[in-house]
């Protein structure tokens, strides 16, 4: 999929919020969603699966933040995502196969299993910790407005992912220096 068929719901929805405000937005980003669905669908035939439970989170919370007219039930939805990843992290870590960090990181570099199941484990922390400080930051939006709220979002999630990287890098991952356990011991 291209870049602007990617970026394409999100500026739709600035866009709209800045001309029309949030809930005119949230319906903007609802059609562009659908839309980036139909031109995938049309594309390649298929759909990608995280596109499919993505698209699934905008149309619930975005429906709910639209039906109920409250603006907490979008801001709810970085906090389901991350805390859908964590147990997605977690959930395959005891599949019996590889970790996720190793399967997206064996075609790129040569890893240890056991470094790739540290970062897993990081990973897992990390977005379990960006879920609970995207709840507490919407407990505080009354005070802080849409705009902070987004922003902070941003860069904590910026934060965040920077962080990751310089984990896997210092503990070996991306470089692969962290000593295996011994087996025998």
């Amino acid at each position: 999929m291209s870049a602007w068929l990617d970026l394409l719901p999100i500026a739709a929805f600035f866009l709209a919020d800045r001309l029309a405000g949030l809930y005119v937005a949230t319906a903007v980003l609802i059609v562009a969603t659908l839309i980036q669905l139909v031109v995938q669908y049309r594309r390649e035939g298929r759909v990608h699966p995280l596109l499919i439970i993505g698209s699934g989170l905008v149309f619930v919370m975005g429906g709910l933040t639209l039906w109920a007219h409250d603006v907490r039930f979008l801001l709810y939805k970085p906090s389901v995502v991350y805390l859908g990843l964590a147990l997605s992290f977690w959930f395959f870590s005891f599949d019996g196969r590889q970790s996720i960090v190793s399967r997206m990181l064996a075609s790129h570099l040569i890893v240890s299993e056991y470094s790739c199941e540290r970062a897993n484990r990081w990973l897992i922390a990390i977005f379990v910790a960006l879920s609970v400080a995207n709840i507490g930051h919407v407990l505080l939006y009354g005070q802080t407005g849409f705009g902070l709220w987004l922003l902070s979002l941003k860069a904590l999630s910026f934060v965040a992912m920077a962080i990751v990287i310089v984990l896997l890098a210092r503990r070996g991952v991306l470089l692969d220096a962290v000593n295996e356990p011994e087996s025998g011991s």
